[in-house]
Parts: structure tokens; C-alpha cells; sequence
């Protein structure tokens, strides 16, 4: 078992990867929508559009575990937190990834403005760490910027960029971090159903593209699914609501390397 995972974290190196780098999650919600979350709003946009918790009125908890392939080796954890202040809201995502052979983790606070009823923007700085096992740990910076625009009542579109300082571990081992850009857009095709789409092209990696649809059968259940490309992928789960409490569940399948669960839980709007 310990094998097969070391091999799987050489093919999922920033430069080779399955279909992308070791990635940070954005909660289950988003990845049963195919990680399609540029246009979305929520405490998990720390991880990803920092302009999505622009609109946040209160504070918000949320955690997540991935086991990806099933893998306990694999596993990513995160925790995000939101925090409402006058005229902005502040974020805070603590993630980290492996054990103790290799370790990756990142810390990002992040900050987002609602400049109109239409338009938001946010920031995040980003510190990222390193330790593979018999060698120093290493650190590196970068930045996230993005926005989202209302172009209608019940469609927004979104835009980030990710590491466009090109930041890179530098030490012994060498490593740029990905340059990540995505764009996308949210329809709300009635109070039930949820349309998401987008574009994402990471530093040497193909352009992918990502669409997820969202329905609601009864106000405290929510049913996604979800497909991706480079390489093709597909996506499903489920969220249960209660009051201001959520827990959401999803599951994707990579053709070759099988299946990734992944389940969030969290407090607030």
C-alpha cells in the first residue's frame, strides 16, 4: 500500500500530474460539481475564488477530508474560516497533505470586498511548505487574485489567478509552484436547480474543462453531479442542510486510478 502511494505522489508532481498538482479542496460541494467553483460563493472560497466570500454576513466553520484513490496516504484535510467585519470579510484555510515521508500544506489568509450589489473582488496570500523525509523543509509565497461579476440576477461569472508571482521552492529541491487561472460562470436556472461551468489551465498541464448541475428536491437536500476533462473524469454526491449547519458528500472516479470520496462539514451562510 505504501508503495503504490509513494508512486502515486511521483506521477501527481506539478509537472506530470493525473490531470493536475497536488490541489487544494474546496469543500465537497464544489467537488461534486466538478470542482467547477469559480462563480460560487462560501466559506470555501478561501481555497479558490477569494471574491466567493465577499457577500458573507456572519461567521463561518467548515471542514473537509479527501482520500484520494482511496488511499489513506493520499489524504487532504482542510479547515476554512470566515470572518464578517464592517466593509470586508477576512478568511483564513489551514491545508495539508501526506504524512510523514512526504508532507505538503498551505496556509492562506485571504481578504474580499462587495464594491456593488454586482461586483466583488478578493485577495489571498498564500504560504506554502514542503518536507519530504531526510531533507530541510521548504517554504514559498504566493498570491491569489479574483473577482466575480452578477451579470444577471441569476448568473455570475467568475475569474481567479493563482500564483501569478511564479513562487517556487528553491532549496534543495528545486520546485516551481503551479500558475493556476480559471474562469466560469454560475446560472441559477430556477430556486431548484444550479448550473456550473468553467475553464481552468494550470502551468503545463492541458486546459480542462469542468461543468457540474445542482438540484434541490426538497429545501434540505441537494443532489450534484459533475464531469471534467484532461483526463476525463465524472463526479457526484450529495448535501443535507439543516438550518445553518451542512454536510456535504462526493465522490469522483479517475478512470485508471479509481475512486476519490471526499466529505465536508460546516457552520454558517
Amino acid at each position: 500500500m505504501l508503495t503504490k502511494a509513494l508512486l502515486l505522489l511521483f506521477c501527481s508532481s506539478p509537472l506530470i500530474a493525473f490531470s493536475q498538482p497536488i490541489t487544494w479542496i474546496h469543500g465537497a460541494r464544489t467537488a461534486a460539481l466538478a470542482n467547477s467553483g469559480t462563480a460560487l460563493e462560501g466559506p470555501w472560497a478561501t481555497s479558490g475564488n477569494p471574491a466567493g466570500m465577499a457577500r458573507s454576513s456572519s461567521l463561518a466553520l467548515a471542514f473537509a477530508l479527501e482520500r484520494r484513490f482511496l488511499l489513506e496516504e493520499l489524504d487532504v484535510r482542510a479547515a476554512t474560516a470566515l470572518f464578517p467585519l464592517r466593509k470586508q470579510v477576512l478568511g483564513l484555510n489551514i491545508s495539508s497533505f501526506g504524512g510523514e515521508l512526504y508532507h505538503r500544506s498551505r496556509i492562506s489568509l485571504s481578504s474580499a470586498r462587495a464594491f456593488s450589489s454586482s461586483f466583488r473582488m478578493g485577495l489571498a496570500v498564500n504560504h506554502h511548505r514542503m518536507k519530504i523525509s531526510g531533507y530541510p523543509g521548504q517554504k514559498a509565497w504566493s498570491i491569489t487574485v479574483g473577482m466575480q461579476y452578477a451579470v444577471f440576477s441569476n448568473i455570475t461569472a467568475g475569474i481567479f489567478v493563482t500564483n501569478p508571482n511564479k513562487a517556487s521552492f528553491v532549496e534543495e529541491i528545486k520546485e516551481a509552484l503551479p500558475v493556476t487561472a480559471a474562469m466560469g460562470i454560475a446560472w441559477a436556472f430556477s430556486q431548484k436547480v444550479l448550473g456550473v461551468a468553467g475553464l481552468k489551465r494550470v502551468s503545463g498541464i492541458p486546459l480542462s474543462v469542468h461543468c457540474g448541475l445542482e438540484y434541490l428536491p426538497h429545501p434540505s437536500l441537494a443532489v450534484r453531479v459533475g464531469a471534467s476533462s484532461a483526463p476525463f473524469r465524472h463526479y457526484g454526491g450529495l448535501g443535507l442542510m439543516w438550518g445553518h449547519f451542512r454536510l456535504d458528500m462526493a465522490i469522483s472516479s479517475h478512470l485508471q486510478l479509481g475512486l476519490t470520496p471526499q466529505i465536508s462539514m460546516g457552520y454558517g451562510h
